[in-house]
């Protein structure tokens, strides 16, 4: 079980209606009766979501508008590390392009919703290793940061800091409609993101050598859902949340993001240069 299908059975768990982003070739159908089985909620469907084309994205926003009235939350869950450099269909370095700019344009494509819904949260599934990434250099065309040799690691951790910079403006653009954002970082997580490869053999050593250590993908949910469903969160609103090392569901903290997640002129810049991406590679 990964994050995501975790993060989803954990709410389903709890009563809510389910929506599951499916990435095709996945079946949707075996992924609603797995939740099902293990909840006995059976409100939960399976939208097909690809997120490294604009235009999947779109199609799935649209799908999802006409299957909910109303939509309290919103958890971009994605996670993908790339071992060598490739391009999405829009010709985007693909960890920013399905970690962040995939997420970015759903959520904007479902805010009217969100805000209508009022009040609304959107989660982002950032990570600890947006540590590692500088300041975004806004003069690269579609902020991959290429230079030199490509290390999956950095682009991975550019990208989770992405999502700490759009929870912070999002936050932001949608208190006085409402809609508050979060970042969270779930830990050292059993999940298949590395499944695409890392870029160096210290690299792949150093993933062998705390694997031993990670925690279950329920377990690793546990900020994600603590963010979705506790009360008068509100106040917290753009801020990152982790789960403590040895907690669970209920054991989750506030915490300080990197000096660069902190940067509201660098949000702000981030959220209109993403704008400007997104739109004109979509149709």
């Amino acid at each position: 079980m990964g994050l995501g299908l975790a993060t989803a059975t954990a709410l389903a768990a709890k009563g809510a209606t389910i929506l599951v982003a499916v990435r095709p070739p996945a079946d949707g159908h075996s992924t609603v009766a797995e939740i099902r089985r293990r909840t006995g909620n059976a409100e939960v469907i399976a939208v097909p979501l690809e997120l490294s084309s604009l235009d999947a994205v779109r199609s799935a926003a649209s799908e999802i508008l006409d299957q909910c009235e109303r939509l309290d939350v919103l958890i971009n869950n994605a996670g993908a590390m790339f071992g060598t450099r490739g391009e999405s269909a829009d010709g985007f370095e693909m960890s920013i392009a399905v970690n962040y700019l995939g997420p970015f344009l759903l959520t904007q494509l479902l805010f009217e919703r969100l805000a209508d819904s009022a009040p609304s949260r959107v989660v982002n599934m950032s990570s600890d290793l947006h540590r590692l990434a500088g300041a975004f250099d806004f003069d690269f065309h579609d902020l991959s940061q290429n230079k030199g040799a490509y290390d999956g690691f950095r682009a991975y951790g550019r990208s989770k800091l992405a999502l700490v910079l759009h929870a912070r403006e999002l936050a932001r653009r949608g208190r006085p409609h409402g809609v508050s954002a979060f970042a969270v970082t779930p830990g050292n997580v059993r999940t298949n993101v590395m499944r695409h490869g890392t870029t160096s053999r210290l690299q792949n050593w150093s993933v062998r050598l705390v694997s031993p250590l990670a925690i279950s993908p329920e377990k690793g949910s546990g900020a994600s859902v603590y963010c979705a469903t506790e009360p008068r969160l509100e106040h917290s609103s753009g801020g990152l949340f982790q789960r403590r090392f040895m907690g669970s569901y209920g054991d989750v903290r506030e915490c300080q993001p990197s000096p660069h997640g902190l940067d509201d002129a660098a949000a702000a810049k981030l959220w209109e240069v993403s704008e400007r991406l997104v739109h004109a590679r979509s149709k």
